[in-house]
């Protein structure tokens, strides 16, 4: 998310605004959403058959594929939603107000 808020620097002389600011998130976390969804999808993949399966230790690779599931779906939503909301109002501290840029 630094990237783009550091091309923006480099591109105006004005002061930063907040919409600069949510610019730069946005375009961060859209970058992020494709290696994301591929990552959670092949992860997943893989450890569906072990939660569908019922042969021999099947009970015991469930209870440990289980976590692994549900922890790459937090991660998945802490990642493009969590993070870049705390990273705004971490960068947003100090910054003039702008409307949101629609365009």
């Amino acid at each position: 998310m630094s990237k783009p808020l550091s091309r923006s620097k480099r591109t105006t002389i004005t002061n930063h605004q907040t919409g600069d600011l949510r610019d730069a998130i946005y375009h961060g976390a859209v970058k992020r959403v494709r290696p994301k969804a591929m990552t959670v999808c092949v992860i997943i993949a893989g450890l569906a058959p072990i939660l569908w399966s019922h042969g021999a230790g099947a009970d015991v690779m469930k209870r440990i594929a289980t976590p692994m599931v549900g922890g790459v779906i937090t991660s998945t939503i802490m990642e493009l939603a969590v993070y870049p909301a705390i990273y705004f109002l971490w960068r947003s501290r100090g910054l003039s107000i702008k409307p949101l840029n629609h365009g």
